[in-house]
């Protein structure tokens, strides 16, 4: 007991003793230093400065140091630029991928702890779009016109970032497998570049990118070569020689005053002689005059020969055959007038005419016809007024040239008048019958004859021969809804050149029979309107040809079936005067179908009762 109470005392005296010493000594606080993360920017495989910063530590020296080193790239030795901040310059190896890079650093002030690891990240730019063409320069020498040939191109992407777009190409020139791209890095994309010359001449430029990326264009050339040549034999003889692999069709054109050849077919390799004479028309006065031009062409390529000049005109003679009044013919009926045109030289003559009226159905382009030396040919034309009154039909020969309007008449032409009085159209009503058919009340003018109606007529003579051998039947299908068949010699016309229309007149104003001021009735102001048909059946039966129209309404139709060239001039015109009956009751249309059902009700039950 007395032990324990003597440690007690050592240990308070020990207390007392240390107390004051302790008390009297510093506390000592150590500060971490603090570095601040960063970022830099750099392209591809160059260098880039990069300062590393920390928070200041009163003026204080810090000193940074790298911890772990970029894996893309070396740093150089660092460089203190402040108390807090130090630089150090990064470079890239030019690995294409990854496009971020990064180290880490860690910085140490004076009488300080060391910061936490700090990290700075390196954003890799790859260059931009760079295309290069192999080769750079596409040379296709002489092509003949029409012909082509084509030539690989290589687009390479020498830039870094991925680009798309398409290449643009010079006239003349084009990529038939398409001609866009997308190339990312290092990338290559092989077209065809093809060379369609379609003018005899040289054909150079420059194809680019778009998006422009191509520091240097792709040079392109070419010449156009011609599929022909041409050799003068003798004075007014030519030799034309066919130099490519495929068939050629020659023209010659101008030459007025000269009988040229007409188009020719030209085999390849093949030659043809071209022989001009001289005719009888061009209105010479004098033998001085230049002379004449023809144009050679094979619809490409352009030859221009020079013949000598003209000396004298004998122009056609035009005999009317039809007396020069008609009298009176009502509206809309066609009225026929024929003409002899006679061509009084020994030389081959190209004649155009066209007839023309104030008062409507005038032809809608010039007639052509070629005419023998010492021929002579007679014309019809069906001639149907519009516009009553009296009214002047005239016609308008031209030698050697293409009459465009009754206006642009070239100075060899000829003219002949025919006039007559165009009588008001007839106002008529119709009714229908207890059975379904269309009759004529009192006073009416009788229908048309059908079997007369459908008739061919010819409207324009030329060397075609005009539609024949047509008819119509009007059918009506069990259901009640009626149809037209049209019927022709298949031979006789060209399916590729044919228009079926319906003939309408139509008022332009209001009609009422209030007389004039000199008492005489007011004349209806009217037009002829032509409405097209759809063709819903083509079936062909031997010789003839069926077409089927539906759509027709119930009446009288005035159909017109037109024939044209190959150039679109009208050659000939058939007209039909169709009926359409009444469309059927309710119960007509409904009695087939029941009857046909009933039918089946009664097979159905006697067969019942025959197994029962």
């Amino acid at each position: 007991m007395f032990n324990l109470f003597k440690l007690l005392l050592l240990w308070m005296f020990i207390c007392l003793v240390s107390a004051p010493c302790l008390a009297g000594e510093p506390k000592i606080s150590i500060r971490p230093t603090i570095a601040r993360d960063t970022k830099a920017k750099v392209s591809r495989g160059s260098d880039v400065a990069i300062t590393l910063d920390a928070i200041p530590s009163f003026g204080n020296q810090i000193a940074f140091r790298i911890q772990n080193p970029p894996l893309h790239g070396t740093l150089t030795d660092l460089h203190t630029t402040g108390d807090h901040m130090a630089s150090v310059i990064y470079h890239h190896d030019n690995s294409k991928s990854p496009l971020v890079d990064s180290f880490t650093f860690r910085a140490q002030g004076t009488g300080q702890s060391m910061s936490e690891s700090s990290h700075c990240t390196i954003s890799i730019v790859p260059p931009p779009p760079l295309l290069v063409f192999d080769p750079p320069t596409i040379d296709f020498y002489q092509v003949m016109l029409s012909e082509k040939k084509q030539q690989n191109l290589t687009i390479i992407n020498r830039g870094g970032e991925t680009t798309e777009g398409r290449l643009i190409l010079p006239k003349g020139f084009s990529a038939p497998l398409g001609d866009r791209y997308r190339l990312g890095d290092g990338e290559s994309n092989t077209m065809t570049v093809e060379f369609d010359p379609m003018e005899e001449r040289a054909y150079t430029g420059q194809a680019t990118t778009q998006p422009s990326y191509a520091k240097f264009p792709l040079q392109l050339a070419g010449i156009g070569a011609p599929r022909f040549d041409l050799k003068n034999v003798i004075p007014l003889e030519w030799e034309v020689h066919n130099l490519s692999e495929i068939p050629l069709r020659i023209s010659c054109a101008g030459g007025e005053g000269w009988i040229v050849p007409g188009d020719m077919p030209l085999p390849p390799h093949e030659s043809r002689r071209l022989i001009f004479q001289q005719s009888e028309e061009g209105g010479m006065t004098n033998s001085t005059s230049s002379n004449a031009v023809v144009t050679i062409s094979d619809g490409l390529s352009v030859r221009q020969i020079s013949l000598p000049p003209l000396t004298r005109f004998i122009p056609v003679m035009v005999q009317g055959v039809t007396p020069s009044d008609l009298g009176k013919i009502p509206i809309a009926a066609p009225a026929q007038i024929a003409f002899t045109l006679i061509n009084r030289s020994e030389y081959p003559k190209h004649l155009t005419w066209l007839v023309a009226s104030p008062s409507g159905g005038g032809s809608d382009y010039p007639a052509s016809l070629e005419l023998k030396g010492g021929e002579s040919r007679e014309i019809q034309y069906n001639w149907k007024p519009s516009l009553p009154g009296d009214a002047t039909i005239t016609l308008k020969v031209s030698e050697g040239k293409s009459a465009k309007s009754i206006k642009a008449i070239s100075s060899t032409s000829h003219e002949f008048v025919w006039r007559a009085t165009v009588l008001p159209a007839t106002i008529t009503s119709s009714a229908t019958s207890s059975d379904g058919n269309q009759g004529v009340m009192e006073g009416q003018d009788p229908p048309v004859d059908q079997s007369q109606a459908s008739a061919l007529t010819p409207v324009k003579v030329t060397l075609i021969p005009p539609v024949s051998g047509g008819n119509s039947v009007v059918q009506t299908s069990w259901m009640g809804t009626p149809s037209v068949l049209l019927r022709w010699d298949e031979k006789s016309l060209d399916l590729s050149c044919f228009k079926i229309e319906e003939e309408q007149l139509v008022l332009l104003e209001p009609f009422s029979f209030n007389k004039d001021d000199q008492g005489g009735l007011q004349t209806p102001k009217t037009k002829i309107i032509l409405n097209p048909f759809d063709v819903s059946m083509a079936k062909k039966q031997g010789d003839q040809l069926t077409l089927k129209l539906r759509g027709l309404s119930p009446g009288w139709h005035h159909l017109v079936l037109s024939q044209f060239s190959k150039d679109g001039a009208l050659e000939a015109q058939s007209q039909f005067q169709i009926h359409v009956p009444a469309r059927h009751s309710m119960w007509d249309q409904l009695k087939v179908p029941l009857g046909v059902a009933v039918i089946g009700v009664l097979l159905f039950y006697f067969r019942r009762l025959r197994s029962s």
